[in-house]
């Protein structure tokens, strides 16, 4: 039983490291160049919805990060637990949402975002137990991704700030292009086994 366990969390581990390395990126990316993109996009009429995709993109990784959790617990045979955090968001998400209507769009996201974690929070305890996972285990998991994630976000956010007399076609540009070079060579460098694992999972994919 402890060596199935040993197993499942491995692959566990691994298919959520991979989920993050592909995510976090992209998410906190959009989040950077929100500005510039939906000016760029939908015009100055929609600048009021910058923060809103903003939140939308940081809490969405949470979002992401929980794909694999209900499955994990379905699959080992605890559907009450699924069945519970579904029972819960169902509750809850509408109860937030009730709140924050009250103050505007913004106030909607707000209370939208109150609730997500504390869903994402159940859900990912019910998992952890049941595979017999340590909380820093799962953290020390994302932390290739969340490293590589600031980094890029800091390279990102100095492009954007030494741009600011360019185009918003051009602040968005340089910012993709930057984040995407800076984070592959963050990963490449400070994380090689994990730049192998993507580059071989990568291969098998188009194989």
């Amino acid at each position: 039983m402890k060596r199935a366990n040993q197993d499942s969390s491995a692959v566990f581990l691994e298919m959520h490291k991979y989920l993050t390395l592909i995510s976090f990126p992209i998410l906190i990316g959009m989040s950077l160049v929100a500005h510039d993109a939906l000016l760029l996009l939908v015009g100055a009429k929609w600048q009021e919805a910058v923060p809103v995709l903003r939140i939308l993109c940081v809490v969405n990784i949470l979002q992401v990060s929980a794909i694999l959790l209900p499955a994990i617990l379905e699959g080992r045979g605890n559907v009450n637990a699924t069945l519970r955090y579904r029972m819960l968001s169902a509750a809850l998400i509408p109860l937030g949402l009730v709140v924050g209507v009250q103050y505007g769009l913004l106030g909607m996201m707000w209370g939208w975002c109150a609730v997500i974690p504390c869903t994402y929070i159940y859900l990912l305890s019910k998992v952890l137990s049941e595979l017999e996972l340590k909380l820093s285990e799962f953290l020390a998991n994302c932390v290739p991704a969340g490293l590589s994630t600031l980094l890029m976000s800091g390279a990102v956010m100095l492009t954007l700030n030494l741009m600011q007399d360019a185009t918003g076609f051009e602040r968005v540009i340089a910012g993709v292009a930057v984040g995407a070079l800076s984070y592959v060579l963050v990963i490449k460098f400070l994380f090689p086994k994990d730049w192998s694992s993507i580059i071989s999972f990568a291969v098998n994919l188009r194989s």
